[in-house]
Order: C-alpha cells, then structure tokens, then sequence
C-alpha cells in the first residue's frame, strides 16, 4: 500500500519535472550541453596525440616513452565522450519521443 503511493507520487513529480524541461526549453539547453561536452571529450583525446607526433615531426625527439599515457589518455577520453552522447541521446528520447499525454497540468512558472 505505503509502495503504491510513494510510486504513483513518484511519477507525478517524474511528469512534472518532464513537463518543465519541456516549456522551458531547459531539456534542450542540456542535451546541447551534454552533446558539446561530448565533442570536446572526444577532441581532448587525440590533442596529447597530435602534439606529440608534431613535437616529434619538428624536433625529432622520441616519444616512445610517452605511448602508454597517451593510450589512457585516448581511451578514457573516448569512453567519456561516449558517456556524454548516451547521456544526452537517452535525455532526447525521454523527452521528444512522445508528446506530453493531453491533460497534462502545466506548472505555472513566472517568466520575465
């Protein structure tokens, strides 16, 4: 009993919260968000790669040793960016694959 309602007002605040991301165009500033922080984790992890081979084009120093960190420095950039795209692409879905059910109550914010 005590389960049933603590759920029906779970997903009355869950309806809400989906309503509010929705008019306020905040949902859509996140995923913007969440898609940028995603490109620039995945740009961040082939820059220490670029600079070293650039180092080692225009010096021709070797940079053997620094092949490890730059490998961890790739992969956990790329799992990062990746964290980033699911992150905001399941954002998107719960938020635009269905329109908001009819009789939905529109909470009343103040705008400027």
């Amino acid at each position: 009993m005590l389960h049933a309602v603590l759920t029906e007002g779970l997903e009355t605040q869950v309806k809400q919260l989906r309503v509010i991301l929705l008019n306020q165009y905040i949902g859509a500033i996140a995923i913007g968000y969440l898609f940028g922080r995603g490109v620039e984790a995945f740009l961040a992890g082939f820059m220490p790669t670029f600079n070293t081979a650039l180092t080692q084009l225009l010096t021709g120093e070797s940079t053997k040793s620094y092949v490890k960190v730059l490998q961890g420095t790739l992969i956990s950039n790329l799992v990062l960016a990746g964290l980033y795209f699911v992150i905001a692409y399941f954002l998107a879905l719960w938020l635009y694959a269905k329109p908001p059910e009819i009789g939905e109550d529109e909470p009343t914010v103040d705008t400027p």
